[in-house]
């Protein structure tokens, strides 16, 4: 999965984004390293949470036709938005909290 980043030095330099993008591939820490074309090393941090991203690029992948990459996306962010600081815990069926009643 590859996301698109652009120079933000390009952006402060020149008061508006530059037109090229760089391809990166997804990665786990939110961290990526480009240089653009002008020169610019730049490292663009990601503060979306990961299921958020892996929607984006499932929403991108429907649209590119790609209906397989979407639903392995999609199917990944619910089980990172499952996820909590802690660690994933197996989430109970809504009624298994009920007591069950006998005659």
């Amino acid at each position: 999965m590859r996301l698109m980043v652009s120079c933000m030095q390009c952006l402060q330099e020149f008061g508006k984004p530059s037109n090229e993008f760089a391809r990166v591939e997804f990665r786990d820490d939110g961290r990526y390293e480009l240089t653009c074309s002008v020169g610019h090393t730049t490292t663009t941090i990601l503060q979306q949470q990961k299921f958020e991203v892996l929607f984006e690029i499932g929403a991108y992948a429907i649209l590119d036709g790609y209906y397989r990459e979407a639903v392995s996306s999609f199917s990944t962010t619910g089980q990172r938005a499952d996820c909590g600081a802690s660690g994933c815990e197996k989430r109970q069926p809504r009624h298994a909290h009920r007591a069950r009643v006998t005659a």
